[in-house]
């Protein structure tokens, strides 16, 4: 089973799009995605530069930026916002 983390900023435009999505999709595929708040959680924000690696991997311009979700089983990441479609997609290995 694939564990996904989503790394999201409290106060990121794009992380509070992003949030009812990922709650949807949870529910619509019966997977639980770990969610982390980065920008005020320092334990959270060491945790997401653990995978430093994979998110600049994942990310189209090397950046660390939020939204990021991170496969920690297939060491993959799809970095930024993101259409329930394509997210969807990715967590199913599409």
């Amino acid at each position: 089973m694939r564990k996904i983390i989503f790394f999201h900023g409290a106060d990121c435009p794009h992380c509070k799009h992003m949030m009812p999505i990922v709650e949807n999709i949870e529910k619509e595929i019966k997977m639980k995605i770990e969610k982390r708040e980065v920008w005020y959680d320092d334990d959270n924000a060491d945790m997401m530069r653990k995978y430093e690696d994979i998110i600049r991997k994942g990310s189209p311009d090397g950046d660390m930026g939020v939204p990021a979700f991170v496969d920690i089983k297939n060491k993959e990441a799809l970095i930024g916002e993101q259409t329930k479609e394509d997210l969807k997609a990715w967590l199913m290995g599409k």
